[in-house]
């Protein structure tokens, strides 16, 4: 009962509303218990023989109702010196089993408060609880999606590595195979040049000559008819096989008779370094 209530029904009893507006619930109660006992003053013998055996048959209540009668007699008593005025009498007995009932039942209301709140207390803790699970939990998923983003930019950076570094020596095989070419090639020509050279050079040209030459020519007779028969058929000859003209004279000199290499021998270098000049001493 909540205590505008008691205060409303004290005032009904008789009660002032000034006095009772001054008093806390627990004075309150006990001036409601009062009135209870005034009401209840002339309750039927067979209910209160009723009532009393029910009392009876809880020590441990009964004696609480008699420790609650000498508190109230000795609380109306006070209450009667501070002036307070109210009208009551009669048996105390089952106004106080009221009083205890209606205080259990405010007990046992603010234990079910308390139970409650504590249930609900306890509900805010699952939630906390529930709620910083979830938060580890996405704490845990975001860790985890980093440590695979991070995993998966280390492996891609080791691929783009791994193609830099198939690149650069793909790079440095082509260059070694260019310069292993180039090399080859310059070696190729080099030796080109040297057997070109070696084959334009003069000696192996007579040599060549020489070894062409050989048995085609005869000596050259010493009568002067003869001399000049024979020069026709050099000329013809080195006409044939196109002999170069600065090889002519060097290579008609074997077959040049004693006599005309003695001659030869007299003259101008120069003059013997021709197959023209050669033709025409002779003929």
């Amino acid at each position: 009962m909540s205590e505008a209530c008691l205060r409303q029904k004290l005032v009904q009893a008789g009660y002032r509303e000034v006095d009772v507006a001054k008093v806390d619930r627990a004075t309150l109660l006990e001036y409601y218990a009062k009135v209870l006992l005034t009401e209840t003053a002339y309750v039927p013998a067979k209910k209160e023989q009723e009532e009393g055996e029910e009392a009876a048959s809880d020590g441990e209540e009964e004696a609480e109702f008699a420790e609650s009668d000498t508190g109230v007699q000795n609380t109306a008593g006070g209450e009667s010196d501070a002036g307070v005025q109210h009208t009551a009498g009669g048996d105390k007995a089952p106004a106080e089993r009221l009083l205890l009932l209606e205080m259990r039942k405010l007990d046992e209301q603010r234990l079910q408060r308390e139970l409650e709140e504590r249930k609900w207390q306890q509900q805010q803790e699952v939630q906390k609880m529930q709620v910083e699970l979830q938060r580890m939990q996405l704490e845990q998923q975001r860790e985890e999606q980093r440590m695979q983003r991070e995993l998966e930019e280390k492996r891609l950076e080791e691929q783009r590595l791994q193609r830099e570094q198939q690149l650069e020596m793909q790079r440095m095989q082509l260059e070694q195979q260019n310069e292993e070419q180039r090399r080859q090639r310059e070696f190729q020509e080099m030796k080109w040049r040297e057997d070109r050279a070696y084959k334009e050079s003069t000696a192996v040209q007579i040599k060549t000559w020489v070894d062409a030459l050989r048995n085609t020519i005869t000596k050259m007779p010493n009568e002067g008819i003869d001399v000049v028969s024979w020069f026709v058929s050099i000329d013809k000859l080195f006409e044939q096989l196109n002999v170069p003209a600065d090889l002519q004279a060097i290579l008609i000199r074997p077959y040049l008779s004693d006599r005309a290499k003695l001659l030869m021998s007299k003259c101008d270098p120069t003059y013997s370094a021709k197959y023209e000049s050669i033709k025409a001493f002779f003929t």
